[in-house]
């Protein structure tokens, strides 16, 4: 077994290796061969035909990162889409914890924009903007 550990540690020497791009575009691709699975027996064969190409595609696009030599191209790729997610799932949660918050209304201030958390009352009511006083 470490001759195995061995001959894959040498194949892997100066490539780039698995990261969290290639993670999410593998996860893409499970999802589109779960989609396919689905279409294989739907009357819309040309739907399968497309799931299985994108899956395809995905598969061997993370492929091509994992193996890759060009170490600078894939980390910069990588570091683009940590900054993506770094930017986007805050705001996945923000929306998930109000889901959650059965207390309290979420709306944004009509001047400066900010969000705001308010008590569920019934009927109407206005309130004072802490950033902005309007």
């Amino acid at each position: 077994m470490n001759s195995f550990r061995d001959k894959l540690s040498q194949f892997m020497q100066g490539r780039y290796g698995f990261d969290r791009l290639s993670r999410f575009i593998f996860l893409l691709s499970f999802v589109f061969w779960g989609l396919c699975l689905i279409a294989r027996f739907t009357p819309w064969h040309w739907l399968y035909i497309v799931f299985s190409l994108l899956n395809t595609l995905l598969y061997i696009g993370a492929l091509f990162r994992i193996f890759s030599r060009d170490i600078a191209s894939r980390t910069l790729e990588n570091e683009r889409y940590l900054q993506f997610c770094s930017r986007t799932l805050p705001k996945f949660d923000r929306m998930k914890a109000g889901l959650a918050d059965r207390e309290h209304a979420y709306r944004h201030c009509p001047a400066c924009g900010s969000l705001l958390r308010l008590k569920k009352i019934r009927g109407k009511h206005t309130t004072q903007c802490p950033k902005c006083g309007k």
